[in-house]
């Protein structure tokens, strides 16, 4: 009896209807590009009448300047504090 087998319909390509891999790639990439084209102009968000004024983004009354030094200080506090946290040795011995 020989080791091969005819392709019957039944197992792994019975619902490829006898399509090769290349064949299947083909058909999901048309499938994908065909819904994309169908879909583009339901997504067009805008219409081509640009004669509405252009949306800005509010300017500040009054331009602030960040507190540097204190942020760096303040940094330099918590960096020690975490630094000092860490070195503190703990009470186990060594029979824990």
């Amino acid at each position: 009896m020989s080791k091969i087998r005819a392709n019957t319909g039944a197992g792994r390509g019975a619902w490829m209807g006898g399509l090769s891999r290349l064949g299947m790639v083909a058909s999901i990439a048309v499938g994908v590009l065909g819904t994309s084209f169908i879909a583009s102009p339901a997504a067009m968000a805008q219409d081509g009448d640009n004669t509405q004024e252009r949306l800005r983004p509010p300017t500040p009354a009054r331009e602030e300047k960040a507190p540097t030094i204190s942020m760096m200080l303040l940094s330099a506090v918590l960096i020690a504090a975490v630094v000092g946290a860490s070195v503190i040795p703990s009470k186990r011995g060594h029979q824990d």
